[in-house]
């Protein structure tokens, strides 16, 4: 019997060895497994810190160009404005005879012009022929008849009315009397 217990403690011995053997494997696996993660997260966060320095490096270079082209821009338009103010005084030197001649034949052609394209509006007729009768003059008829939508036709067309007495055409004759009217005539 003291064998058989011997063969028992021995063959649980040589079973648990085994066991544990194969625990020491798969701890050791772990932790190689855990050492890679550790690299590589090492090596990521490397990779972060480059990328974060390579963007840093990349925002002051793009705020350096803005500013560099912001620059240009106000350098760009100041010289526009130079030529601009240039322009301005050269236009403002006298004129030189020879130019104000040509200036004033090509007013004259279009002077012409107009007379011809507006001769057969009757009021602008009768006004271009009047010459005893009190009428406005040439250029605010013209305008008045052609476009009296503007604003300065308005400007042109002032007048007072006086009204004496308000009629209406009712039954073929003008009537004077209130109960002719509209309602809203008895209010005023």
């Amino acid at each position: 019997m003291e064998q058989q217990v011997q063969r028992n403690v021995s063959t649980t011995t040589v079973e648990a060895a085994p066991t544990i053997g194969r625990q020491e494997g798969v701890l050791r696996d772990v932790l190689n497994e855990l050492d890679r993660e550790r690299s590589r997260r090492a090596e990521l966060e490397a990779e972060i810190r480059t990328l974060k320095e390579d963007q840093q490096v990349l925002a002051a270079s793009v705020i350096k160009k803005l500013q560099d082209d912001k620059r240009l821009l106000q350098e760009t338009r100041a010289i526009e404005e130079e030529q601009k103010q240039q322009e301005q005084a050269s236009q403002l030197l006298p004129v030189g005879k020879r130019e104000l001649i040509a200036m004033e034949t090509e007013r004259n052609g279009y002077k012409e012009l107009v007379n011809v394209l507006t001769a057969d509006n009757d009021a602008i007729a009768a006004t271009m022929t009047s010459t005893k009768e009190r009428t406005l003059p040439l250029h605010v008829v013209r305008m008045l008849e052609i476009m009296p939508y503007d604003q300065r036709a308005v400007q042109c067309a002032k007048a007072n009315e006086e009204v004496f007495e308000w009629q209406v055409y009712k039954g073929g004759s003008w009537q004077g009397l209130m109960r002719y009217f509209p309602p809203f005539f008895r209010k005023l």
